[in-house]
């Protein structure tokens, strides 16, 4: 087996209107009209799918739906300063940053906020 991109991932919020806005106003990701209603985002050449915390759908889903319990790291082609600079402007706080980490092409510097529930999200960008 060869596994090559990261397709989706689907985050568990309790608040979906609330979700919808962080990440289409405040992240600047396009929101991706589907055929079956969920909400997805498009990020690259991958999808962020929002799903509600009740699954009211029915569908397959994690064992354990919670909401607030995902970290993950979004790239950015900006430079952090003009991230910070807008996310100021929207006033949206940081919980930290700019910081050296460390990600799939080595070394970046990144940022961390919240999201509507709580999830943390690290934007980075590589030098």
């Amino acid at each position: 087996m060869k596994l090559t991109n990261l397709d989706h991932f689907v985050i568990t919020v309790a608040n979906l209107d609330k979700s919808i806005a962080f990440y289409r106003d405040t992240l600047n990701l396009p929101l991706i009209e589907s055929n079956n209603g969920s909400i997805n985002f498009r990020i690259g050449s991958s999808l962020i799918k929002l799903r509600p915390l009740t699954n009211s759908s029915n569908s397959i889903v994690a064992k354990n739906l919670v909401a607030g319990a995902f970290d993950f790291c979004l790239q950015t082609s900006s430079s952090l300063e003009e991230v910070c600079q807008e996310l100021r402007h929207k006033h949206i706080p940081l919980e930290l940053g700019p910081v050296i980490r460390h990600g799939a092409k080595g070394e970046m510097k990144s940022i961390y906020l919240r999201d509507p529930d709580q999830n943390l999200v690290e934007i980075c960008s590589y030098s």
